[in-house]
């Protein structure tokens, strides 16, 4: 015999709260990512920024800047361009290969396809026109 228990099924948890996932707390807190201590970061629409002391560095405008503060931008963003030519990866002649093939093989499916379709609706619009090919 079954018997039924009068208990209601209780919440062990705040409403709304997905399971694994925890409250930010306020201020410049370590979290664990992967077992790895990291900074706190506040997001803001997809960029995260380092939080120190709770506040996040402003950036200044292209007027307010001075001529030295200017120069300074100016070689960093100069130097990490430098940088990044300098490291770029060659690619390997197996990819290569594979995607000068992968691009014949599609050029060719898609030439087949609107020539196929092409006729059938060129030989649909005339033959609704009454001319015969």
């Amino acid at each position: 015999m079954i018997k039924k228990q009068n208990k209601p099924l209780e919440h062990a948890g705040i409403l709304g709260m997905r399971w694994g996932v925890r409250r930010r707390a306020k201020g410049p807190v370590m979290t664990s990512v992967r077992g790895k201590i990291v900074p706190a970061t506040t997001s803001v629409r997809g960029k995260s920024t380092p939080v120190m002391g709770g506040k996040t560095k402003k950036k200044k405008k292209l007027s307010e800047m001075s001529d030295e503060e200017l120069k300074k931008v100016a070689t960093r963003l100069q130097l990490e361009k430098q940088y990044k030519d300098l490291t770029k990866k060659d690619i390997s002649s197996g990819k290569k290969f594979v995607s000068e093939v992968l691009v014949g093989a599609g050029k060719q499916v898609a030439i087949s396809y609107v020539s196929k379709y092409l006729g059938k609706g060129l030989e649909a619009l005339l033959s609704a026109g009454g001319i015969k090919i």
